[in-house]
């Protein structure tokens, strides 16, 4: 019953990605959904399972990198655009 919720992240993420193959900020969208839902399940069951805020933690770590490599990833998308649609 607790897992729902990133189970249906990480499936809203696969069918996004299936969906949306030609639009490529779609399919950068729903990867962080993807890690987001992967993410949030592993802090759930670390802290259910340990009750340890070291967990916790990691979780912000890892949600930080995962918005620098969406903002690395649009960032090359926007250069990508500005030089090969001209």
């Amino acid at each position: 019953m607790l897992t729902t919720l990133p189970f249906i992240l990480i499936l809203i993420g696969f069918i996004g990605i299936f969906i949306g193959r030609k639009n490529v900020i779609l399919i950068l969208i729903c990867l962080e959904l993807l890690l987001l839902g992967v993410i949030f399940h592993f802090v759930l069951i670390g802290w259910y399972s340990f009750g340890d805020f070291k967990i916790t933690y990691l979780g912000i770590v890892l949600l930080t990198v995962g918005a620098a490599e969406s903002a690395i990833g649009l960032a090359i998308l926007i250069a990508y655009y500005k030089i090969y649609n001209n």
